[in-house]
This record gives C-alpha cells, sequence and structure tokens, in this order.
C-alpha cells in the first residue's frame, strides 16, 4: 500500500486491474510499468478479438503508474505518440526503454530432435501465427532448395492464432519434397540443440515490441536474417550478426539464405560479428529496472510537475511547460 510495484507482466484480468487502479489511485504508492509492444491496438488484425479487448482495459493502467520502460526505442517512440491521448490521473510518467537481457547457460547434451539432421540447417524460432511470418519464410525457403541451395529448414513454435494457412502450406511444401520440419513444444535442451546445429537463423516478423529470437541467435554465434523495420532493425544494429530483408519480399528471405549459406566471401563479416556479439545479461537488465523503479521512487516521493512528456537523450523524461 506505501511501497514501490513494478508491473512486468500483461495483465488481463478485469478484476487485477480494477484493483491495481484502486491501489495506484488511492494510496502512495509508486508504480512502475514494462510495456512490450503496442501492437494489439496498432494492428489488432493480428490479434484474437477476446485479446484486443483484455489489451485496452490493461492500458487504462496508464493513466496512473509512475514510471513505464519500454524493452525497445520502436517501443519508446510508439508509447510517446500515445501518451498525450491518455488522460492522466497524476503527473506524466517518466518514461525510458531498456532492452531485454540475453544469457544462456552452456549446454553441451544432444536432442533427438538433431540426430536425423545432416544438411546444414536454417532455423525459425516463433509462435506459429501470422505476425511471425513463417508463410513467407516458408516459401522463401522452397524457393532457396529449388534453385539448388541445399539445407534442412526448421520451423520451431507452438500453435498460435490462425495458424492453418502455415500448416497447409507445410504440408504441400513436403509433398513436392522439399526439406522442412516443424517442431512444436521443443523444449529449452531441444532449441539449445537446434542452436548449435544451425548454420544461420530467420526471423522475419512483420513487428515486434523486441525480437529476442534475433538475441538468441547472435549471441549463440549464429547469424540471423531478420526484418530491415521496426525493433528487429533497431535490436539487430545494435547486436550486429544480422542481415537485413524485406519481411514482405520472399525472393530478398530466399537470396539471404542462399548467399550466408553459399557465399563464403560474402558472408565472412556478418558470421564474423556474430562471433564476437555481446548484449546486455539477464541480471544487468534486472538491476536497471529495479533503479529506473527506485528513480521512480525518489521522484514520486519529492513530487513533479505536471506536463506534457518529452525526453532527452538519453531517453528520460523532461519537461515543457
Amino acid at each position: 500500500w506505501n511501497h514501490t510495484v513494478l508491473l512486468p507482466e500483461l495483465i488481463a484480468d478485469p478484476h487485477h486491474i480494477d484493483a491495481l487502479t484502486l491501489v495506484l489511485t488511492s494510496s502512495a504508492t509508486r508504480s512502475t510499468l514494462i510495456v512490450y509492444d503496442l501492437l494489439p491496438i496498432q494492428r489488432p488484425e493480428w490479434f484474437p478479438p477476446t485479446l484486443v479487448g483484455k489489451y485496452v482495459a490493461y492500458l487504462t493502467l496508464l493513466r496512473h503508474v509512475d514510471a513505464i520502460s519500454c524493452i525497445s526505442g520502436v517501443v519508446h517512440d510508439d508509447l510517446m505518440k500515445l501518451m498525450p491521448l491518455i488522460c492522466r490521473s497524476k503527473p506524466a510518467p517518466l518514461i525510458a526503454h531498456h532492452y531485454l537481457g540475453a544469457d544462456f547457460a552452456a549446454a553441451s547434451h544432444s536432442s533427438h530432435l538433431v540426430t536425423s539432421l545432416t544438411l546444414p540447417v536454417v532455423l525459425c524460432v516463433g509462435t506459429i501465427e501470422p505476425r511471425k511470418n513463417q508463410a513467407r519464410v516458408l516459401e522463401a525457403m522452397m524457393r532457396a532448395q529449388q534453385r539448388g541451395c541445399r539445407f534442412t529448414g526448421v520451423f520451431v513454435g507452438n500453435a498460435g492464432w490462425l495458424n492453418g494457412h502455415f500448416r497447409a502450406c507445410l504440408q504441400d511444401a513436403i509433398r513436392q519434397g522439399c526439406d522442412i520440419r516443424l517442431h512444436e513444444h521443443a523444449s529449452d535442451a531441444d532449441l539449445a540443440a537446434l542452436y548449435r546445429a544451425s548454420a544461420c537463423t530467420i526471423y522475419c516478423s512483420l513487428a515486434e515490441g523486441f525480437g529476442l529470437p534475433v538475441i538468441e541467435s547472435v549471441m549463440r554465434r549464429r547469424p540471423c536474417i531478420t526484418s530491415d523495420r521496426g525493433s528487429m532493425k533497431e535490436i539487430g544494429e545494435q547486436i550486429g550478426g544480422c542481415v537485413f530483408v524485406d519481411p514482405e519480399n520472399t525472393d530478398d528471405i530466399a537470396g539471404a539464405i542462399q548467399r550466408l549459406l553459399e557465399d563464403t566471401e560474402a558472408s565472412a563479416g556478418v558470421v564474423s560479428a556474430a562471433a564476437r556479439a555481446t548484449w546486455t545479461t539477464w541480471q544487468e537488465y534486472g538491476t536497471a529496472i529495479r533503479n529506473f523503479a527506485e528513480r521512480a521512487e525518489h521522484e514520486t516521493s519529492f513530487g513533479r510537475a505536471p506536463g506534457i512528456a518529452t525526453f532527452d537523450s538519453d531517453g528520460y523524461l523532461k519537461r515543457t511547460a
């Protein structure tokens, strides 16, 4: 009731939203909200209608929180455009962005998913749904294989919304003799083994708040073919080891696969960049979020003048009259 509260996940239960609203509006609690993306209101056609409704209810918390951490600069900019539309019950919040962490324990044990793989692996990780764009990635893999590029395409991801189209395309590709597989419900050990077995990865989502598989790939020393837009380009440029393509251009994706697998001279730079990449650890991310929440507590305790939220070069709030 009189402490600092961190809200790290999307809250969909209306009873919890009501309870939080009561606490945040009628107590001395200082609160920090982590925002992952605004996609359900930007592109509602990518989400089940029930989720969109719950997300809009969740966003009512933006009226009351004292600080907001976004997981990328892209989300930060999207939120800046939204905040003037929010009827605040408090002065403007402290807002910044903090990149998610990525560090992985070394794993030496193998997986049955890789024992039958004899060709280079092109790996695509993500929930199977239209936003993740697997149908175009699948078509790109087919084109590359039909042009003579020899590899096994592997998709790893659980079934998401409207995944039927991808499944039908996958069955058609297999009937045509393409070497492409889907693994659902893969364990952490299976996923780690598939990353180790891969020559490169593909993450060509149409939109993301961050794009964690990009970091997962490069931090495992595997170059990633990713989208030339949004947070994926932002994150890819930060870490290196990425090839950027138009996610809506199948030939662009297919060409990137062929260059990485067949042209060692052309791909040497991106492979080398992946091999020396570094990134924030989860411990460092957690520390940054805690420090940010404590800063919000300090500033809230001493009061902040109301105004319009604008930001300095470090991503922190500054104020205009």
